[in-house]
């Protein structure tokens, strides 16, 4: 998770349909400003821009949301599309479905850039 740098966001928020829910709101928030900026490997796999690895548990600690907060706030995102869910035994992958159309061209250009530096001899990973 990246501890610098910034994210863009709209104003257009305001007109969201969850704006006035605060669990859904802020996680959506939370999510926008914890995602991947760019690919990052993480045990043997690759995590996409706009993704990360956690848990209902991890993010409810993050949030000091409920468990229960957090499924359903999930579950808003998931049903409108602006959030995407991938279930593994150990880990859970978040992704912000339309992650580049939120954040700048430049953002990924950095992340080409990056990917281009790091080079094609980590051997094959799992793309998620």
């Amino acid at each position: 998770m990246l501890k610098n740098g910034y994210i863009k966001l709209y104003r257009s928020l305001l007109d969201w349909e969850w704006y006035d829910d605060t669990v859904t709101k802020c996680l959506f928030l939370h999510l926008l400003l914890t995602v991947n900026a760019y690919d990052e490997d993480w045990k043997g796999i690759v995590i996409k821009r706009g993704s990360r690895v956690s848990s209902y548990t991890k993010l409810s600690e993050e949030l000091h949301f409920t468990i229960k907060q957090i499924r359903t706030g999930i579950q808003h995102l998931e049903r409108t599309g602006e959030v995407a869910r991938t279930a593994y035994p150990r880990f859970t992958v978040f992704t912000v479905t339309n992650y580049d159309a939120y954040q700048t061209e430049a953002g990924k250009r950095q992340a080409k850039a990056r990917n281009g530096r790091q080079g094609q001899a980590k051997g094959n990973k799992v793309r998620i």
